[in-house]
């Protein structure tokens, strides 16, 4: 089972290594935040496979309700 938590870990490698562009060092430290934060506590141990959109857009849209601007990067 590859859980939404090991994807998050195998994309940051790879933003990391610069593997699609390079990142500066803010950026990737704002990725883990809001991942860490926002995302891993309601979505982290679900698997990959089973993971709905309504279920990351449910994440978003209830984010918004505290910060718009969050929603948005999250979204991204």
């Amino acid at each position: 089972m590859l859980a939404v938590a090991m994807a998050h870990t195998i994309y940051m490698e790879a933003m990391r290594r610069g593997d699609r562009r390079k990142l500066k060092p803010r950026t990737l430290c704002d990725k883990e935040v809001i991942f860490s934060r926002d995302i891993e506590p309601r979505l982290g141990s679900v698997s990959l496979y089973q993971l709905s959109e309504n279920e990351c857009w449910d994440s978003v849209y209830d984010k918004a309700k505290a910060s718009k601007v969050r929603a948005n990067k999250m979204a991204g």
